[in-house]
């Protein structure tokens, strides 16, 4: 085999393998999921002591805690913030909470109605196009998406 015939085999290995690694990466919600399983015992003294009115812990392994959110019914959630996308008015947000009463909440518990449909609860906000969805992801743990 000729070295030319070589070499475009093994560039065409090389793209062929790029491209499976991009089919293959997970998703950010995987990733979240992933996170709050492996690291849930800490995660959860976390948002205890911040519900608790201690907050010295305003990161976790490069993730911000948002901060507690109360809404109408005095009912609280701690929020942590895992990455975004884009800015106002097109911003994406994506997370997850800690809710002690393991219920979902919308974005920064406000309040909003939420629908449910297969395990994934949706919320719009007004008459904008802002939304948001929350899945569960364990007992008082729960993946939010938001969108501005």
């Amino acid at each position: 085999m000729n070295k030319k015939k070589l070499l475009h085999i093994v560039i065409i290995c090389f793209i062929g393998l790029l491209i499976l690694g991009f089919v293959n990466r997970p998703t950010t919600e995987e990733k979240i999921y992933r996170f709050v399983e492996k690291n849930k015992g800490e995660l959860e003294e976390i948002a205890i002591k911040h519900l608790n009115g201690d907050v010295k812990d305003k990161t976790y392994e490069n993730v911000k805690v948002d901060g507690i959110f109360t809404n109408s019914n005095s009912e609280s959630i701690v929020q942590f913030f895992y990455a975004g996308k884009g800015i106002v008015p097109s911003g994406k947000y994506y997370g997850f909470y800690y809710s002690p009463t393991d219920k979902p909440v919308d974005y920064q518990n406000n309040g909003l109605h939420l629908e449910e449909e297969n395990g994934v609860w949706k919320w719009h906000q007004g008459n904008s196009d802002n939304g948001g969805i929350t899945k569960k992801i364990s007992e008082c743990w729960y993946y939010y998406e938001a969108w501005f």
